[in-house]
């Protein structure tokens, strides 16, 4: 049972609260006519885990908006009159799901030192956000064809024979309803899935997956855990953590 948790109380802190509690000011914004200045690419890497989990893509952006303008980092505004710090993330996560693999790409007016950037983001994170690389991006991130996820199931049903069940499942057609930008639609997962594998221990199955994450072809690994319940009877306490991204040729993306 998920806990009820209130997401201003996680994200707190002397100047502002972050996650949709009114925020004091965190810092100046340009004047809608200021002039141009040219601004730099720069690629985030971070953590997304414990309770922070469960909070949305949206408050995850907007949270990450008050980090930056905290830390002191020079983030570049979107230019206009109401003008934003400018923030691209790669396929965003679904609430309750952890990662240990998130990126997103800002950009900067002037020259960031990486080691001095990290410290200064991690300063001003809350708990659960982690900042672990910071550098200039030679890719897009539409690049991103894969995700890999670690899918957890603990309970007292779970048998040493579920991995080698779950296994002969995938290994045919498996449908489910899947909702498409068209509505729900009965949809074969498994052409979604690049690699699954299966291992049983005393009271854990564990799924380790490689999914579709591009712009046009995505499946969340809550179908997976879906398939596993309703195809097999296989039910227990979900941990579900995003553990990289990977290009079309399955190279790891950076």
């Amino acid at each position: 049972m998920v806990p009820e948790l209130h997401t201003p109380e996680l994200i707190k802190n002397e100047t502002t609260w972050v996650g949709g509690a009114p925020a004091r000011k965190t810092g100046p914004k340009p004047q809608a006519d200021a002039p141009h200045v040219d601004a730099a690419p720069l690629r985030l890497r971070f953590e997304k885990t414990g309770a922070l989990k469960y909070i949305s893509h949206l408050d995850l952006n907007r949270t990450m908006q008050r980090l930056l303008v905290r830390s002191g980092m020079p983030v570049w505004y979107t230019e206009g009159f109401n003008p934003q710090v400018k923030i691209v993330f790669a396929a965003p996560l679904s609430v309750g799901c952890e990662s240990i693999c998130e990126l997103c790409d800002i950009k900067v007016t002037e020259p960031v030192e990486p080691e001095g950037a990290l410290a200064r983001l991690n300063k001003a994170s809350p708990p659960g956000l982690r900042f672990v690389d910071v550098y200039a991006p030679e890719t897009k991130l539409a690049e991103i064809a894969f995700a890999g996820y670690t899918l957890t199931l603990d309970g007292d049903a779970v048998t040493p024979d579920d991995a080698e069940r779950a296994k002969q499942l995938f290994s045919s057609p498996v449908v489910l309803m899947k909702r498409t930008k068209s509505g729900e639609a009965e949809t074969d997962i498994t052409r979604f899935i690049r690699e699954i594998a299966f291992e049983s221990q005393k009271g854990r199955l564990i799924a380790r997956m490689t999914l579709s994450a591009s712009n046009t072809e995505y499946l969340n690994p809550e179908y997976i855990a879906t398939a596993l319940r309703t195809k097999l009877d296989i039910a227990g306490a979900q941990t579900l953590i995003r553990t990289n991204f990977y290009t079309a040729d399955g190279s790891v993306y950076r």
